[in-house]
């Protein structure tokens, strides 16, 4: 029989003297117990001043019961996180900090297109090598042996931790600005073209389009429009 049990039969008074003077010594010496049993005359008191019609004591006096249990366990399991509050605290405040530490140490790899163009129009392109280009295009699966298509310069730097480079093309409709941007997981800003093979977007009001390779991301962006942006972009990729 547990508490609420023994403390339901003290007051409905179905306990034998000996579970009566038992009951009697608890509830002198345990506070928590006397409270309850408190809690338990005051409902049954209100109960029994409340009900003028015939009702069916025992039925009702059952669910009291059970919702004193619910309250009971409500009661532990404050105690629980009461007794345990100061690790728990300490958990979350690793946990937070621990992320933010994986923040830094893992940059962020979505970058917007504008953002992408803006930092490699900072950069300075010199002039490049042979080998340099020829890196490059075997880097990012580029092919820059088109007769047509010639790189007047390179850069290189890093964006949010992550390595980027800019090619400067040239053919003979005028100048554009490929972007690759390594490790990025996406490029923001950006719409697929109708057949998926690329993605579209506008950037200072010039036309870009973008596309992926392994693990990096490219922008081709020039003032033309996108068919011919996507006719260069198949030149370029082997």
């Amino acid at each position: 029989m547990n508490d609420i049990e023994l403390i339901s039969s003290y007051l409905d008074g179905t306990l034998d003297e000996k579970e009566r003077t038992e009951v009697l010594a608890r509830l002198e010496n345990e506070p928590q117990l006397r409270a309850q049993y408190g809690s338990m005359k005051s409902v049954k008191q209100l109960l029994s001043d409340r009900c003028t019609a015939p009702v069916d004591i025992e039925n009702d006096w059952k669910q009291c019961k059970n919702r004193l249990d619910e309250i009971d366990k409500s009661s532990q399991a404050e105690r629980f996180v009461s007794k345990y509050a100061w690790a728990m605290a300490a958990s979350l405040f690793i946990l937070v900090v621990g992320t933010g530490v994986a923040n830094r140490l893992n940059p962020s790899r979505i970058l917007h297109a504008s953002e992408v163009n803006r930092y490699a129009a900072s950069l300075t392109p010199g002039l490049p090598s042979t080998t340099n280009s020829s890196a490059i295009g075997d880097r990012y699966g580029l092919n820059f042996g088109k007769p047509a298509l010639t790189v007047s310069g390179v850069a290189s730097g890093r964006i949010n931790g992550l390595p980027i480079s800019r090619i400067d093309l040239q053919d003979v409709r005028g100048s554009m600005r490929l972007v690759a941007v390594q490790g990025a997981s996406n490029i923001d800003g950006t719409t697929p073209s109708e057949d998926g093979t690329f993605n579209r977007c506008q950037i200072a009001q010039i036309n870009a389009v973008g596309w992926r390779h392994g693990n990096t991301a490219l922008l081709l962006i020039g003032d033309r429009n996108y068919s011919e942006l996507e006719e260069v972009a198949h030149e370029l990729i082997r």
